[in-house]
């Protein structure tokens, strides 16, 4: 799923607009790579002649236009995954994103309870990841706690058990933190989302929290979300830790527009030492930071989702993280 690249309306507008480019482009480099296909090896192609960019943006129609040999890569829906095998195509897979709860407040500011650690750890083991990953993501990805990518330098797979799915003490949290009949919260809804909401609805209700589904269209939700104290989100990762801290940390972004974390001391001074410091001693600040965040249930990451792609024998494809696409040097012959 692309994520959102500007706030409001225009930056949903902007998004589309991306998408269907990526999308064109992707299946005109696919082209060319086929194209080329019949050039020796070390000789240089020029492409002369204009050439037109027909946009498949139908899932089912690059598929099937795959199949056919009118392209030799094309971006992977998983549930062609055993086809793709039986072709004998490249698969290559990366997280791309995370998906889970993003919480806008963690000071109380919007609704009392999220202003309390465990409550916001009582909605992390409030929630199967792995279930709904198998559910919606059709197993596409990865079960995580944390928004840094799985794989990666800072991602810490000891802490992907600190929130084991445990209903049981979900609500012992929440009678802790002094709301043993749960609390209430309004959550905003769209379309794209909607394939998560029964998943929300059943974890939430298990623990006690009631729910009121403010239902919207994409554009009003990208625009209006972060006005909410927490709401589901698909969010794009880097693959630099560095930015993995301004993006989903420190800087103001349309799905946190009034980063909070200077008002936990124990965030902001390890902020602070991530942006004095280099090398080494900056990377394992990030990682300080990581569990920090993780031990305050900073989000509630249910897992964190591949972008698949195909391509035929001969031809690999590099996944980059936080690129749907990867341009063309990450697709090569070979």
């Amino acid at each position: 799923m692309e994520q959102p690249a500007a706030p409001g309306a225009r930056g949903a507008l902007t998004a589309i607009t991306l998408k269907v480019t990526s999308v064109a482009v992707f299946v005109a480099m696919s082209s060319l790579i086929k194209a080329a296909g019949a050039v020796p090896a070390g000789q240089i192609v020029f492409f002369r002649s204009f050439f037109a960019i027909f946009p498949i943006l139908d899932a089912t129609a690059r598929h099937n236009a795959m199949l056919s040999g009118q392209i030799n890569v094309n971006y992977g829906d998983v549930t062609n995954l055993d086809q793709a095998k039986q072709q004998g195509w490249n698969i290559a897979e990366r997280v791309s994103g995370w998906v889970g709860l993003q919480f806008t407040d963690h000071t109380g500011a919007k609704v009392e309870a999220l202003g309390k650690t465990e409550v916001r750890q009582a909605l992390n083991y409030a929630f199967d990841g792995a279930a709904i990953l198998q559910a919606v993501g059709s197993g596409a990805g990865v079960v995580t706690n944390q928004v840094f990518p799985d794989g990666g330098a800072t991602n810490d797979a000891s802490l992907n058990d600190m929130y084991a799915f445990n209903v049981a003490k979900a609500k012992e949290l929440l009678a802790d933190a002094g709301y043993p009949n749960g609390f209430s919260v309004t959550i905003p809804m769209s379309p794209i989302f909607a394939q998560w909401q029964p998943s929300a609805e059943q974890a939430l209700t298990d623990i006690g929290v009631t729910v009121t589904w403010d239902q919207m269209q994409q554009p009003d939700y990208q625009l209006n979300a972060a006005s909410y104290p927490m709401f589901i989100a698909f969010l794009a990762m880097d693959g630099n830790s560095v930015a993995t801290v301004a993006r989903q940390v420190t800087s103001k972004q349309w799905f946190n527009p009034a980063p909070d974390y200077a008002s936990f001391p124990e965030v902001a001074s390890i902020v602070d030492e991530i942006n004095t410091t280099t090398g080494d001693e900056q990377a394992s600040a990030i990682a300080d930071l990581n569990t920090k965040l993780t031990e305050l249930a900073w989000w509630s990451v249910w897992y964190q989702a591949n972008n698949t792609y195909y391509s035929v024998p001969g031809i690999t494809v590099q996944p980059v993280i936080g690129m749907m696409f990867p341009t063309l040097r990450y697709i090569q012959h070979g």
